[in-house]
């Protein structure tokens, strides 16, 4: 779960499209499902090791690939690493806080004793969040994760003054010396669904809801209509933004409006399963986002595009145990399988899900370039020519971080700051 780059958005919008809606609300920051704990609660756990536990090898290379080993986890001593999370939503939001508690409790079965783990959820992206990190500090925690992108700064300000912990943010860009960053390229099996879904829709009029628009969530909004446009030119998408990651309600009504609208296959960047749920009331089909949502909507959910975060954790404190630990910036891909597009349910036809499955294949292989030309945004502006990708016009001012791609780096920047031309609509000021 993400705030903007440029700032906290100041207020929640909603996209006004033909026919539709336009709001303001709250001020944005704030989970609108679950509301700030009136004082923090740290929940500490202790594990002990499942039986034939997975060993899962230490991340190697610049690139952040792992290479799974048949071997148990080896340890050295009685070594005990004391691990903090820090989540902006509910882990039981069914969307991306879950999927990254998901990763906490596969770090405990894991490495069982060698590891401790404690979080605390609903944490607000403001001032607020500064003395969580602080108190998880001082209580000697070895390492602490912030799961969201609001928590950077706050993150930043606390490593500077704990240089003995180490601190990981997910989906930031800010470094310090015991301060490294992890991220996963969800926009590769956004593009998937979208193949999918374009050949679905039987409107050619697709439903998406966003949280903000920030590049982390456009990068996703433009990988499915990318998606939708390879396998379907005439279709288009419709946008409707709620300024938050999770409030049922919201999702709901925005989710309704864009069924109303003639929208017949949904997703979106939010937490709950408003949307699977909303789709199938009305016998329409959603595609899952940040977590396999198909058991809320069985016979609405076509596929998910989910977070994978427990390799990322297991190789990130045996770093700590073995000493190798290093404050880097990591990019995960499909082929490295931290993200990935779950496969097709059995409502999707046979040849449209072996299509999907093999874009999929020509991602993780390398044979297709999602990012490839022609692209042009949907205010008739060329973003990246035929025989070009998005990378190829990198601001010069921006160097990858190693193990980068241009292309990645142009999607998690500012430049990524416009929809695809099969996108309705302008984005709200942020």
């Amino acid at each position: 779960m993400t705030h903007g780059a440029a700032g906290t958005p100041s207020r929640r919008h909603l996209l006004l499209l033909a026919g539709g809606w336009l709001c303001a609300g709250a001020a944005g920051g704030l989970l609108g499902a679950c509301s700030p704990p009136q004082g923090v609660t740290v929940t500490p756990t202790t594990a002990t090791r499942a039986p034939g536990a997975p060993a899962i090898s230490p991340i190697t290379g610049p690139s952040g690939a792992i290479a799974p080993t048949a071997g148990p986890v080896v340890v050295s001593g009685t070594t005990r690493v004391r691990a903090a999370f820090v989540y902006a939503g509910s882990i039981k939001d069914h969307g991306r806080t879950n999927a990254h508690d998901d990763g906490r409790k596969a770090l405990e079965q894991a490495l069982g004793s060698n590891v401790e783990t404690a979080y605390t959820e609903n944490v607000p992206e403001t001032a607020e969040a500064q003395p969580v990190f602080e108190d998880y500090a001082r209580k000697g925690y070895a390492v602490i994760y912030g799961a969201s992108y609001g928590f950077m700064d706050a993150m930043l300000q606390v490593a500077s003054s704990s240089p003995d912990v180490k601190f990981e943010h997910c989906s930031g860009f800010k470094v310090a010396p015991n301060l490294a960053t992890y991220n996963a390229a969800q926009e590769e099996p956004r593009y998937v669904s979208g193949t999918l879904a374009g050949k679905l829709t039987r409107t050619s009029t697709l439903g998406f809801v966003g949280s903000f628009p920030i590049p982390e969530v456009l990068r996703s909004l433009n990988a499915f209509a990318a998606g939708v446009q390879s396998t379907n030119p005439a279709a288009t998408l419709l946008t409707l933004w709620i300024g938050t990651w999770l409030d049922p309600v919201q999702e709901k009504a925005a989710a309704e409006s864009l069924l109303d609208l003639n929208a017949d296959v949904l997703t979106g960047a939010t937490g709950s399963p408003a949307l699977a749920q909303s789709a199938a009331a009305r016998g329409k089909f959603v595609v899952g986002a940040d977590y396999d949502q198909s058991a809320y909507a069985p016979q609405a959910v076509v596929q998910s595009d989910r977070f994978v975060w427990g390799a990322h954790y297991i190789n990130s404190v045996k770093s700590i145990l073995d000493g190798t630990w290093q404050p880097v910036q990591r990019y995960y891909h499909l082929k490295d399988g931290l993200v990935e597009a779950t496969p097709p349910a059995d409502l999707v036809p046979a040849d449209v899900a072996a299509a999907a499955t093999g874009v999929a294949t020509q991602i993780r292989t390398g044979a297709l370039n999602i990012w490839s030309g022609p692209l042009t945004d949907n205010h008739g502006n060329v973003k990246a020519p035929s025989g070009a990708t998005l990378g190829d016009f990198l601001d010069p001012a921006i160097t990858p971080a190693p193990g980068q791609t241009r292309d990645d780096a142009y999607v998690q920047s500012a430049q990524m700051n416009w929809v695809l031309n099969n996108v309705v609509g302008d984005l709200p000021p942020s």
